[in-house]
């Protein structure tokens, strides 16, 4: 397949264990955080059972629909065993991802990138987020895979055209795609469009991208058709008649039922019981990670050449705060957070590959430093190591039993207000 605007590589076959260290390592961590079988989240695995067959062309029935295709009736080890293996389909990606950018470059600029994959897999706020108990299944999985392959047919002259299908399929999935993970593919297209000059190709591509996702996002969020069903337990009763596993009613009353300023009004007061203190404990356990990303694009911004030069590194140090209205709307505090630091590592990995000069040269200044301060490199990595394996990084653990209550006695006002009685 032939590849449009191909950068140079350095021709190297490197270290060819760089993909088994990194599915390694994400493989241990999955079989650390995994939880049972009994264990699953009904919050997330309410909706593997939505359809477009059943509920029309809705919101998050993606998933749902494709195992409609291939039986009507999901038992609980089957959707257990499903996720699993496509989590490890999702970390083989990375692995693959990662691991081909580090063997194709040059000696030098392979050390760079080592500590940066170092950051990305003792993180926090990355791939082990959606390996443990509550996230277990999270639709941010596929909406990850989405982006790698994006990463992987971006420079490809006809499978790129494939990035607007990819990116609307991504919001049907799930609209919060366009505020987690949709800005790194938008940095990533400006990047291209910028430095093949402004081809005409390329700025059809990123419009036709940006069009797609607006669309779909306006359409999934407003102009969705109503379920067909008077209450969000008559459409649990429904759907539980295709598998034995329990179902909330809860998500299916927050995602179909409820009035979104009713919602937001909800949860900016349940958001403020844990805001504060869950800042502090956050930016406290990863902020190593903060200052090194930080000061990886402001050297880049402050050395690049030109104007044109500066918008990429500056459009990577505003990126995560497209995810803002997340954090103020939603309580998956973790979760938007885990989305910033993904993409940020996405970006990193994709611009280092580019042989972009003003990153190259910043990432090696921190590893230049982070190589000459061996120690100051290992407390990093024992310091994140201890923050992913404790409790710190779930918002959950901050929630008191006042703000459980008020929540509870929110949500059947609402349900008195917005349900057929």
């Amino acid at each position: 397949m032939k590849k449009a605007n191909e950068v140079p590589r350095l021709k190297t076959d490197g270290n060819k264990y760089y993909e088994l260290f990194i599915f390694s390592v994400l493989m241990f961590e999955f079989a650390m955080f995994c939880p049972e079988i009994q264990h699953l989240n009904p919050w997330l695995t309410t909706p593997y059972f939505m359809s477009y067959q059943d509920f029309g062309l809705n919101a998050r029935v993606v998933i749902g629909t494709v195992f409609r295709l291939f039986t009507e009736y999901i038992s609980a080890k089957t959707l257990y065993y499903t996720i699993i293996a496509t989590i490890v389909c999702m970390n083989a990606l990375a692995a693959i991802t990662f691991g081909k950018i580090m063997r194709r470059s040059s000696e030098d600029r392979r050390k760079s990138l080592f500590i940066f994959l170092i950051l990305f897999l003792v993180c926090p706020f990355s791939f082990s987020y959606m390996f443990y108990g509550d996230n277990f299944g999270v639709f941010d999985i596929y909406l990850v895979i989405i982006n790698f392959v994006i990463m992987h047919i971006v420079r490809y002259k006809k499978l790129r055209w494939l990035i607007p299908a990819l990116c609307l399929i991504a919001v049907a999935i799930h609209q919060g795609y366009v505020m987690m993970y949709m800005p790194a593919v938008l940095v990533i297209l400006v990047y291209e469009t910028v430095n093949n000059r402004f081809k005409k190709s390329d700025i059809i591509l990123f419009l036709l991208t940006t069009f797609a996702v607006g669309s779909a996002s306006l359409y999934f969020q407003f102009f969705t058709p109503e379920l067909g069903f008077g209450s969000s337990q008559a459409v649990v009763d429904f759907l539980e008649q295709r598998t034995d596993l329990n179902l909330l009613s809860d998500m299916i009353f927050v995602e179909y039922f409820i009035n979104v300023n009713y919602w937001a009004a909800d949860g900016i007061t349940i958001v403020k019981g844990f805001a504060f203190k869950y800042s502090a404990v956050v930016i406290s356990a990863i902020f190593p990670v903060i200052l090194v990303l930080l000061s990886l694009w402001l050297v880049a911004y402050k050395n690049a050449k030109s104007f044109k030069e500066k918008m990429t590194p500056l459009l990577c140090l505003l990126c995560p705060l497209a995810t803002l209205p997340m954090f103020v709307l939603g309580m998956d505090w973790d979760r938007w957070l885990s989305a910033v630091f993904i993409s940020q590592f996405m970006l990193v990995f994709y611009l280092l590959d580019s042989g972009f000069d003003c990153v190259v040269n910043s990432a090696k200044k921190i590893k230049e430093y982070l190589c000459t301060y061996k120690v100051v490199l290992l407390a990093i990595i024992l310091y994140m190591s201890f923050s992913m394996f404790s409790q710190v990084r779930s918002y959950s653990y901050y929630i008191s039993e006042e703000i459980v209550e008020n929540y509870n006695c929110g949500m059947e006002m609402a349900k008195a207000t917005f349900e057929e009685q």
